[in-house]
């Protein structure tokens, strides 16, 4: 079978259309029989080439890269918080486990053992000032007063109290102290020595 050809044009025609795909001319003669070919002309323009099939590129592979992105970045992100734990961890602490008041003349009845005021402790950086608040109670049966406190706990210092405070017969007073803590690492009780 011998390729056609548009009668109008002279471009190439698929096999089986009844019209020019470039011209729009018929394809086949009036009398059913394929049209011959036009001659080429020799002066004119000619037919602009058929357009290149689009080329499809492959579609981005980027799923293993993505992973390795988030694999890294996890990383990063578990190192960090590791390295601050284990910082936390390390770094120098002072733990107050209990805080305990004596009375060695029985200010306010709190010589008594079975009387003896013990607080919970705190923790915090080593040479910091703190200021802690107590409700000291009175076992006493008339008005008592509190007039000094000091601490023979090593490594603390009280700097600042808000005494004397007097204390209402078995009533409560409400002492504040800025204790400066040791400056370093340290744990065990704080001893108050009030009078």
């Amino acid at each position: 079978m011998s390729a056609q050809y548009c009668a109008g044009c002279g471009a190439p025609v698929t096999p089986g259309t009844q019209f020019c795909a470039y011209c729009g001319k018929p394809v086949a003669a009036a009398g059913g029989t394929a049209a011959a070919p036009a001659p080429l002309p020799s002066a004119g323009p000619t037919p602009p080439p058929y357009p290149p099939a689009p080329q499809m590129e492959p579609p981005a592979r980027r799923g293993p890269r993505r992973w390795i992105v988030v694999v890294v970045v996890l990383v990063i992100v578990i190192a960090i918080v590791g390295g601050l734990l284990a910082y936390e961890a390390s770094a120098p602490t002072v733990t107050i486990n209990a805080i305990y008041f004596w009375a060695p003349d029985n200010a306010c009845g709190l010589g008594v053992p079975a009387n003896q005021a013990v607080y919970d402790g705190f923790s915090d950086d080593p040479g910091v000032t703190d200021t802690v608040g107590f409700i000291v109670p009175s076992f006493n049966s008339t008005t008592c007063t509190i007039q000094s406190l000091l601490t023979n706990t090593s490594g603390f210092t009280i700097v600042n109290t808000n005494l004397p405070i007097a204390i209402a017969a078995e009533g409560n007073g409400t002492l504040f102290i800025n204790v400066t803590l040791p400056g370093s690492s340290w744990t065990g009780n704080l001893n108050l020595v009030l009078s």
